[in-house]
């Protein structure tokens, strides 16, 4: 072979290794939410770039198998190159080995490369269609190669040094504290994540509110009775039995009890199934299989079949992310139950009140029905606590140490004159 065409391919292989060092590369740094980015208003770079991230393991196969035929028709043309050249010029061999290599390295492999990282748009649009040209002939090939390494590697690997199936929690935790380290993660969001790994290995029990905080109604407490246990609690769904706790018959529906506007009603009829789990069942298992509706409620059970708590999709949620949990089983500020029943927070603010309820809740000095109902109550009300307000009558429903946090209002005894007459009771 005459030594210009023999300079010629050794070019040609260069430039063709060096391709193929490049689509190694953008193969690498590929990521799917850089496809926008890169291709931006290049439609036909974005359904390249689209092909490629989908079927990313087997354009990498391909990528390998051009990477090795190039990288020996170079070796090979070389040797034939650096056997020629000695022939015909008095140079030392073994430096004119030395820059041939060289040459072989930053040409066909580093400098592509860097140039790749560097210009990944204008490398993808050069790489992606040659790449994609290929697929079809050689992929097969490409993918039966990469089978047959990874099994005759798993047969030579002793099991210790085998790559595990799955990352461990410890490896997990630190990878979200690499990140966060790094700043791709805030503070909050790695909490979250840490806080949803331990969540794997939570059972229904570790979540559960406990039966000694819950209240429960007897079936066979009157209506009347029954009534004022209702409204005199904060839980959106009780759990209701029959004798001895322990032989649980099903959950009310508080909000749809105090929705029923019949006057003869009965909280009965608002008797959900329960549905029983054990107290070793997985949190995650318990979310999957019960807990997708913000209403559901289930019944934890110990190994002896006794009543151990309940577990709503909120006691999740807040193992998760505590106080900054949406929970979605409490009103927003002020929700309406029909026939003049509201249930709002205490930090719903009077003027607002006052516009939805129709009722002049409005007190100088005050803004939120809470701080009205600790100032007529002379201190902070307990759960439970009943007490007019402004001609209604407010149930507390939920509060602490330092607020009222819910209250049940009744404004269906106001006629429309004292409604907005401004009197006021304590």
């Amino acid at each position: 072979m005459p030594l210009s065409l023999l300079i010629l391919l050794f070019a040609l292989l260069g430039v063709g290794a060096a391709l193929v060092s490049a689509v190694e590369t953008a193969l690498f740094v590929l990521r799917e939410h850089r496809v926008p980015v890169i291709a931006r208003d290049n439609d036909r770079l974005a359904e390249r770039l689209a092909r490629l991230h989908g079927e990313k393991r087997a354009f990498m196969n391909l990528a390998l198998l051009l990477s090795a035929l190039f990288n020996l028709a170079l070796a090979a043309t070389g040797l034939a190159l650096h056997a020629r050249l000695v022939a015909i010029f008095p140079v030392n061999p073994g430096w004119l080995a030395l820059a041939l290599i060289v040459a072989i390295v930053l040409a066909a492999d580093l400098l592509p490369k860097l140039l790749c990282l560097g210009r990944p748009r204008e490398i993808f649009l050069i790489t992606s269609g040659p790449l994609l040209a290929l697929r079809p002939i050689l992929g097969p090939v490409a993918n039966g190669l990469a089978r047959l390494s990874d099994r005759i590697v798993g047969q030579l690997t002793p099991a210790a040094f085998q790559p595990r199936a799955r990352i461990e929690e410890d490896e997990l935790e630190t990878l979200v504290e690499m990140r966060r380290d790094t700043g791709l993660l805030d503070e909050a969001e790695s909490e979250m994540i840490q806080e949803v790994l331990k969540l794997r290995e939570k059972t229904a029990k570790d979540c559960m509110t406990p039966r000694v905080e819950l209240t429960m109604l007897a079936e066979g407490i009157s209506p009347a009775d029954a009534d004022l246990a209702i409204r005199a609690q904060s839980f959106e769904r009780l759990p209701v039995y029959n004798d001895i706790p322990d032989n649980l018959t099903g959950v009310l529906d508080v909000l749809g009890y105090l929705r029923d506007s019949s006057p003869q009603r009965d909280f009965r009829e608002h008797v959900q199934p329960a549905v029983f789990v054990p107290e070793t069942m997985r949190a995650l298992d318990l979310f999957e299989k019960h807990l997708r509706l913000p209403d559901s409620m289930v019944i934890v059970l110990d190994e002896f079949g006794g009543f151990e708590g309940i577990v709503t999709q909120t006691d999740i949620i807040e193992d998760i992310i505590g106080d900054a949990a949406p929970d979605g089983l409490h009103p927003q500020e002020i929700g309406d139950l029909g026939e003049g029943l509201w249930l709002t927070t205490g930090s719903a603010r009077l003027d607002d009140l006052s516009e939805s309820t129709g009722v002049n809740f409005e007190e100088d000095g005050l803004d939120t029905i809470g701080g009205l109902v600790t100032t007529l109550h002379g201190s902070v009300p307990r759960q439970g606590t009943m007490l007019v307000v402004k001609g209604a009558t407010a149930t507390v429903r939920k509060s602490n140490a330092r607020r009222v946090e819910e209250l049940l209002l009744d404004v269906s005894n106001l006629t429309d004159d004292t409604k907005h007459s401004g009197e006021e009771g304590a």
